[in-house]
C-alpha cells in the first residue's frame, strides 16, 4: 500500500499510497472552504515576541471533516495518529525558527508527523534538519537562538505538491519561505496522547517494513 519515493532517514521519507492524489485533493477541498486564523498558540505567541516578522495562519479541521480527514487515511489506524488535523499556511518571505516539535498537552516531544501538502506552488519553501550538538537553547522555548551563532544544516529538502511525508520531528529543523512569493499550506498529524512514545523508526517500520 506504501511506496517509498525517497528515503532520507533518520530525517524523512518521501511516499505515495492508494489513493493519495484523492486524498490531497480532499485536503484541499477542505482548506479551500476554511477560514484560516493568525497562530496564536502559547508558543507562536513567544516566537512573535521574538521575531516579529513571523506569520503563520493555522485551521483546525471541524468534527465532520475531520472525520473524513482520519478515515481516509491509511496511516491512520496503523500509527494510531491523534483525532486532530492542523493545517498549517507559512506566508511568503519569513522563515521559521529551528526547533523540535512538543505536544503542548502533555510537554513530550513530538517524535514524527505525518505531512500531506495541501497548497505547494513552488519548491522555494526549504526544510532543514540540525545537528544537536551543542546549540544554545532559548530559556522559554524548545528553539535555537540564532541571534548567538547560526548551525549549519545537515540536510535540506521542499515538500512535494505530489508526495506525503514522514517527518522527523524530534531533530531539531526549521522551514525558509523567505525566497518564495506564495504562500504554503500543510497538514500534519502526529500519534495520539497514548501512543507519544513511537518514533519515527517505529513508524518506519510499520509503514515500510525497514
Amino acid at each position: 500500500m506504501f511506496e517509498i519515493i525517497k528515503d532520507c532517514s533518520p530525517y524523512y521519507i518521501t511516499f505515495t499510497h492508494v489513493g493519495l492524489s484523492d486524498y490531497i485533493k480532499l485536503l484541499q477541498n477542505i482548506a479551500n472552504n476554511a477560514t484560516f486564523v493568525s497562530s496564536n498558540n502559547k508558543s507562536v505567541s513567544i516566537l512573535k515576541e521574538i521575531y516579529p516578522t513571523y506569520h503563520t495562519e493555522e485551521f483546525y479541521a471541524s468534527s465532520d471533516d475531520l472525520e473524513k480527514i482520519i478515515n481516509k487515511n491509511p496511516c491512520s489506524e496503523l500509527l494510531h495518529l491523534d483525532k486532530s488535523a492542523a493545517f498549517l499556511t507559512t506566508y511568503p518571505g519569513v522563515r521559521g525558527p529551528i526547533h523540535q516539535d512538543v505536544n503542548g498537552l502533555n510537554k513530550t516531544n513530538v517524535q514524527f508527523r505525518i505531512n500531506y501538502p495541501v497548497f505547494v506552488k513552488d519548491d522555494k519553501c526549504i526544510t532543514s534538519w540540525y545537528e544537536d550538538i551543542d546549540l544554545l537553547r532559548h530559556s522559554r522555548i524548545p528553539i535555537i537562538d540564532v541571534s548567538m551563532h547560526n548551525p549549519t544544516s545537515i540536510l535540506s529538502t521542499n515538500i512535494s505538491p505530489n508526495y506525503a511525508v514522514l517527518f522527523n520531528t524530534s531533530i531539531f529543523h526549521d522551514w525558509d519561505n523567505s525566497q518564495s512569493d506564495n504562500k504554503r499550506t500543510i497538514v500534519g498529524m502526529r500519534a495520539d496522547n497514548n501512543h507519544s512514545d513511537m518514533t519515527f523508526f517505529d513508524a518506519r517500520k510499520i509503514l515500510f517494513g525497514i
